[in-house]
């Protein structure tokens, strides 16, 4: 028994060893966008992602199903999400309301 576990081991090492494993550079090149908080962050998505657009979804970032919601309207118009709490932010005010 013993014999059959080390020819085991043997041939998974050997298997491993012969096997030509390249690997992915995907994520170097990936830049995090990123706020202070998630309606600066949802400011900073739209300005990296939309130069201009006609129109703009906004959401409460109160809860998530609301956001979730917007997104299939946010596809079809090609628009941005805005998360806003009771009033935009001021920066989302300055981007798409001036």
């Amino acid at each position: 028994m013993n014999k059959y576990k080390r020819l085991m081991v043997l041939s998974f090492f050997l298997a491993f060893l012969f096997i030509n494993v390249r690997s992915v550079n995907a994520f170097s090149k990936m830049n995090r966008i990123y706020g202070n908080n998630r309606y600066d962050t949802s400011v900073s998505v739209s300005e990296k992602n939309f130069t201009a657009s006609d129109n703009v979804v906004i959401a409460s970032g109160q809860s998530y199903a609301d956001s979730l919601c917007a997104a299939p309207l946010a596809k079809k118009l090609n628009a941005p999400i805005i998360l806003v709490q009771k009033n935009l932010n001021e920066k989302a005010k300055m981007k798409y309301l001036d």
